[in-house]
């Protein structure tokens, strides 16, 4: 039968040029699909008319480059069908059964195999999500997990914890300059030589681009200047990178809990404030300050109000005037915002 569903041909010769009796498998069939089902139809004629069952198989048929012109329909006596199949079934239930115990026998030995797999994907799955790729250090994650706990045994012991935060001078110059691969393996070196110069008992994580951490337990501020001291001598010696003998130094910012600060989040703010100040004033070392630290949230909302109030013209001009007292002539004006 054609796309419209007609018969073009048949060999029961009355189905020519009438229309199908399967007209949803038929488009099925014209979207590409072969289809094969059994169903029970009506053979003979008058007295001699019966249901028998049958298998029907549509398949499309088309030209080579061209959507499918027609479908072609098989009528197939099922009865020898269903009988060799039922004639076949129990030596077939039987390879079946020895199949499975063979894929069982087989999956033995792979389950093993996978058992013993499963820590080792398991640890790799772990240090991917808490330690960084590029220099084998701790990172951000980590290094939360580990000032927690960190806190938590100096508040037990009565002590204090310090944290150091620290980024390379210039580092944005060396990635412009020798680009990212260089700047990638200078990361890598200085986590090397810091990783050498620290102690046992301090930890250092890498948090982001070129900004590493140093977790120092049982610390005071004349501990944490040691640490410093130890980060300078450790980054003296030039790294030599692309044939450039590179100078490498880094600005540190430090806090102790408690006094700057009990939790974690308020203690890497803390010493964030502190390292953004000694990268300004060019030292190696600033000890966090309360005064020094604009970052509150007071003055935030402030700078959203003074927005919006200029945006509204809410602000009005006062002037006082400025008298000399010995000769009392104007001088000038004070002019007041409000």
């Amino acid at each position: 039968m054609g796309q419209d569903g007609v018969v073009t041909y048949s060999t029961q010769h009355t189905r020519i040029c009438g229309p199908t009796d399967r007209p949803g498998d038929v488009n099925d069939a014209l979207t590409g699909q072969s289809i094969g089902r059994v169903n029970d139809i009506e053979v003979g004629v008058d007295a001699s008319r019966a249901e028998r069952e049958v298998f029907v198989s549509l398949l499309p048929h088309g030209f080579s480059n061209a959507t499918e012109a027609g479908v072609f329909v098989m009528y197939h006596d099922y009865e020898p069908v269903a009988g060799a199949v039922q004639g076949a079934f129990l030596p077939i239930a039987g390879v079946f059964e020895i199949v499975i115990v063979g894929l069982t026998l087989g999956l033995v030995p792979a389950l093993r195999r996978l058992t013993r797999q499963i820590p080792a994907q398991m640890e790799e799955i772990e240090r991917r999500a808490y330690f960084d790729p590029l220099t084998s250090l701790p990172n951000r994650a980590l290094l939360e997990d580990r000032l927690g706990q960190a806190l938590a045994r100096g508040r037990r012991e009565g002590t204090q914890t310090g944290v150091l935060l620290m980024d390379i001078n210039g580092f944005k110059d060396v990635n412009d300059t020798l680009g990212r691969s260089s700047g990638d393996e200078l990361l890598a070196r200085v986590a090397e030589r810091l990783e050498q110069a620290l102690r046992e008992t301090d930890s250092l994580p890498r948090l982001s681009g070129d900004e590493f951490a140093v977790i120092v337990p049982n610390a005071s501020q004349k501990t944490l200047v040691a640490v410093s001291e130890q980060v300078d001598r450790a980054l003296e010696r030039p790294f030599p990178l692309a044939d450039v003998p590179l100078d490498v130094s880094v600005g540190a910012g430090a806090a102790l809990a408690p006094e700057h600060g009990d939790s974690v989040q308020l203690l890497l703010q803390h010493a964030e404030v502190a390292m953004y100040h000694a990268e300004q004033a060019r030292v190696s070392l600033v000890l966090y300050k309360p005064e020094n630290d604009t970052s509150d949230a007071d003055r935030l909302a402030l700078l959203a109000e003074l927005r919006q109030a200029i945006e509204e013209n809410q602000f009005v001009l006062h002037y006082q005037p400025k008298a000399e007292m010995k000769t009392y002539v104007m001088r000038g004006v004070k002019v007041l915002v409000r």
